[in-house]
C-alpha cells in the first residue's frame, strides 16, 4: 500500500503520535485501488454514514 500524509514527518512514530491533525491524504492499495483520495474515503458514502449515525443517536437519546 502507498500512503501520502498531510505531515512531512509522518515517518517518525513520535511525531505522528504527538502531533494533532496528522491524517492520510491518499491511500492506494498494491493492486491500484484508491481507498482514500484528498483525505476522503472512496468506498463509503459519508453523507449516508452521518445520516445513519444521526438517526441512531436520536433513537438512543429518546431512551435516556
Amino acid at each position: 500500500d502507498r500512503v501520502t500524509w498531510n505531515y512531512p514527518h509522518a515517518d517518525s512514530a513520535w511525531h505522528v503520535a504527538f502531533t494533532p491533525g496528522v491524517r492520510a491524504l491518499d491511500v492506494v492499495r498494491d493492486d491500484g485501488e484508491v481507498l482514500v483520495r484528498d483525505g476522503l474515503p472512496t468506498r463509503v458514502d459519508l453523507a449516508e454514514v452521518r445520516a445513519k449515525a444521526a438517526e441512531q443517536a436520536h433513537r438512543l437519546f429518546t431512551h435516556l
